[in-house]
């Protein structure tokens, strides 16, 4: 690591070029190139690791730059020649950024939060980038490419998103006013509780409105082409999800005749389901379907790589939807006869105060009539309770949540022996349950540290029978 470097105002007075330099882990701060006479050129310069704070960059050339880790706090960017540059791992906090000039500048895993794009005209490679609070006004992305990046609470106006190509976006709390989009990438889009007013489709040369779009054509197309990503959106765009566990089973049997390109396409379609788990886009059921299909899908032509890779995936998938606090109105919508057992298994061969620990730590977040102990091992204990599957999902995430150290292991009913699957009792839960049970949860009196808690009632115990596993099975 080079010796920290510092510059500030007074540094580049009598410097026109810092062409060429090695200026990495320097930091800059409080300056405005807007003050200076001549035009300071930055071309071919090293930035790795560098920390930009209070700059205001104007007339500035960074063709060839590498910006690689490069933090950005409270800058401007304003007539600047970004050119070939570029930007990765990065991190652009309050920057605004006009008319500045773009030249195939990459820019690959790089946030930005609360900045604005003010009739920026782009020609960018943009990939696996993060934009929160960001604004996009009058902006054209002619001939860019964008792929894999989130958007979240971004407001998009008079903005042509359509003469790019761009693909497996996520869109989070957006809004589009006046936009328009490629109506060929829009069902690779996963989208949650966006705002659209008068956006408008590049549709086969035309841009027109979503209704004039011949939507029914793309599914035959996407079939064609085997796009089963884009046909799981397109069924969840029109409320039809109970079809994506037949789309699922489909593109496993097709992806396992033809390895070439298929870990792709698999990732871009668990990421998609993991989306709709988290932002609720797709109803509970559905979606352990879902991980029940890829648990069964033969993997015995995949590569040892990619069966890790997709059992990874499929774990994220699992998480999103079983350890995420749910909203009342998605727990509403699980089928009430849904039964799941909840494992906890803990470090003590005493029985009786292992079941008092587990009791105690069960109704600390919900009501002791929803849990029924169905079976218990020895080697320490294991106890299996069985409760609807609604009140496992409310629990778990506060479980976890607040016992770091507690190891889960999330399986499907298929792994649950006859004995146990006969044992599993139903429990009535209404409405009115479901919303007191949601805010028991919410006021339960546990905290992070793992095996400390301050809800008296269970803390003492748990310093004494450490919980060590807890396994849901729905």
């Amino acid at each position: 690591m080079n010796k920290l470097q510092l510059y500030k105002q007074d540094d580049f007075i009598d410097f026109k070029k810092f062409e060429s330099r090695n200026l990495s882990y320097a930091v800059f701060e409080n300056i405005d190139f807007h003050k200076f006479i001549h035009l300071i050129s930055f071309f071919r310069s090293d930035f790795r690791g560098t920390k930009f704070t209070n700059i205001q960059f104007y007339k500035n050339n960074f063709d060839r730059s590498d910006f690689l880790s490069a933090v950005f706090i409270d800058c401007s960017f304003e007539k600047v020649q970004f050119g070939c540059c570029q930007m990765k791992n990065c991190y652009f906090k309050n920057v605004k950024f006009t008319n500045n000039l773009y030249r195939n500048t990459s820019i690959h895993s790089t946030t930005f939060i609360d900045c604005e794009f003010p009739d920026e005209t782009f020609l960018i490679n943009m990939q696996h980038c993060k934009l929160k609070n960001c604004t996009f006004g009058g902006c054209t992305f002619e001939m860019s490419t964008t792929d894999s990046d989130t958007f979240d609470n971004c407001i998009f106006f008079n903005t042509n998103l359509a003469t790019m190509h761009a693909e497996n976006h996520k869109f989070v709390k957006c809004q589009f006013h006046n936009v328009c989009i490629d109506s060929s990438y829009f069902f690779g889009y996963s989208i949650a509780n966006c705002t659209w007013n008068q956006v408008t489709f590049l549709y086969r040369g035309d841009y027109v409105t979503f209704e004039d779009i011949l939507v029914e054509d793309f599914v035959k197309t996407f079939e064609a082409e085997h796009r089963y990503n884009d046909i799981i959106n397109f069924y969840i765009s029109r409320k039809s999800q109970e079809k994506i566990p037949d789309i699922l089973k489909k593109s496993f049997y097709y992806y396992k005749k033809l390895p070439y390109g298929r870990m792709l396409d698999i990732s871009i379609i668990l990421e998609s389901l993991a989306f709709a788990a988290i932002y609720e886009t797709v109803d509970y059921d559905i979606l352990n379907k879902a991980i029940t299909i890829i648990a069964d899908a033969d993997m015995s032509s995949y590569s040892f790589d990619e069966r890790i890779e997709i059992d990874a995936l499929c774990t994220k998938l699992q998480n999103a939807l079983y350890l995420k606090p749910h909203s009342e109105k998605y727990l509403a919508q699980i089928d009430v006869s849904s039964i799941s057992t909840l494992s906890i298994r803990l470090n003590s061969d005493d029985y009786d105060k292992c079941v008092e620990t587990a009791e105690q730590l069960l109704n600390s977040i919900s009501d002791e009539s929803y849990w029924t102990l169905i079976e218990k091992q020895k080697g320490s204990w294991i106890l299996i309770y069985s409760a609807a599957t609604v009140i496992v999902l409310a629990a778990l995430p506060k479980i976890i949540k607040n016992f770091a150290d507690i190891y889960f292991d999330i399986k499907t009913k298929k792994v649950l022996s006859d004995k146990l699957l006969q044992k599993l009792e139903a429990t009535d839960i209404s409405l009115k349950d479901i919303k007191k049970l949601t805010t028991v949860t919410q006021e339960a009196e546990l905290l992070l540290p793992a095996g400390e808690c301050i809800n008296k009632n269970i803390s003492k115990n748990l310093m004494d029978v450490a919980i060590s596993a807890i396994t849901a099975n729905m």
